[in-house]
C-alpha cells in the first residue's frame, strides 16, 4: 500500500497526504478530521451526517471504523468508504459483509467504480 501512495502523491511535489488535505479543506468549519490509530480513537460527537473511511485497509480497521460511525449516523446520512472495488479486495469484501449485516438498516448503496467510492446511505 506504502508503494501505491507514494506513486499517487509525486503529482504533489512533497506535500504530504494530511498537508494536502488541511489545503483542500481549509476554511471548512464542519470537517473533523479524527488522526491516530483509529481502534483507540473515539468519536467526538453524538451525530454524523456524513463520515468518509480511508485509513488502514486491514478488514479489522474497515469494521471498526464503520462500527464506531454508524449508530452515530442520521437518518439519510452516508458512510464513504474509499478503495472499494479496486487492488485491495480484502477492504471490497469487509465493506461487503458490513452492508450485508446492516442491511436493514441501509436505504442505499452507490458505487463509484473509477474512484474506488462505495457510498451507504442509511435508512
Amino acid at each position: 500500500m506504502a508503494e501505491v501512495y507514494k506513486d499517487f502523491m509525486k503529482d504533489f511535489g512533497s506535500l504530504k497526504q494530511l498537508e494536502i488535505f488541511q489545503k483542500v479543506t481549509h476554511g471548512q468549519d464542519n470537517i473533523h478530521l479524527l488522526i491516530g490509530d483509529s481502534l483507540n480513537l473515539s468519536v467526538p460527537t453524538e451525530k454524523i451526517a456524513f463520515a468518509f473511511i480511508d485509513g488502514n485497509h486491514d478488514p479489522v480497521y474497515v469494521k471498526n471504523d464503520f462500527n464506531k460511525v454508524w449508530p452515530l449516523v442520521s437518518s439519510g446520512g452516508v458512510v464513504a468508504f474509499h478503495d472499494y472495488g479496486g487492488n485491495l479486495p480484502q477492504t471490497t469484501r469487509a465493506i461487503d459483509e458490513l452492508e450485508a449485516e446492516h442491511s436493514e438498516e441501509v436505504r442505499e448503496k452507490i458505487t463509484e467504480p473509477a474512484k474506488t467510492l462505495v457510498y451507504l446511505i442509511k435508512k
